[in-house]
């Protein structure tokens, strides 16, 4: 993929997308991987116009890996985890403003993600996760 048109870009920064997908329910919107000299991150993309948005959410995986997008495009769901073993509980961060996310499963003991999606609709979120004791 070749840098989307707008697409924010620092002065001497090297940057190249890895990765995008077009959210299921909303066909112009979608989320880009890209990768610079500060790492990878997630940021919104305007399909029709190419353009890329300013919020960016910081990761080292791609899209589908531990990270997938809401049905609407407005959010990014995965796999928080601070201990580096991939295992955590599943937040949204929205695509349209930074912030923190919240944990959707905070009943249950951390997890690894193996895959995720929604409905068309947005209404539903499912995915699949494997506990440590049952691994």
């Amino acid at each position: 993929m070749t840098a989307a048109p707008g697409a924010p870009r620092a002065r001497g920064t090297t940057e190249r997308f890895v990765d995008a997908t077009v959210a299921k329910g909303d066909r112009d919107r979608g989320v880009v991987c890209r990768q610079s000299s500060a790492g990878m991150s997630f940021a919104s993309w305007d399909v029709r116009s190419g353009a890329v948005g300013a919020t960016t959410i910081a990761t080292d995986e791609s899209i589908g890996f531990t990270a997938w997008l809401s049905a609407d495009g407005r959010a990014l769901f995965r796999l928080a985890e601070d201990s580096g073993n991939e295992h955590g509980h599943v937040e949204p961060l929205s695509l349209d403003a930074a912030g923190e996310g919240r944990d959707l499963t905070p009943g249950l003991a951390p997890y690894a993600l193996r895959g995720g999606d929604s409905s068309l609709d947005g209404s539903t979120v499912v995915f699949a996760g494997q506990c440590r004791r049952h691994q």
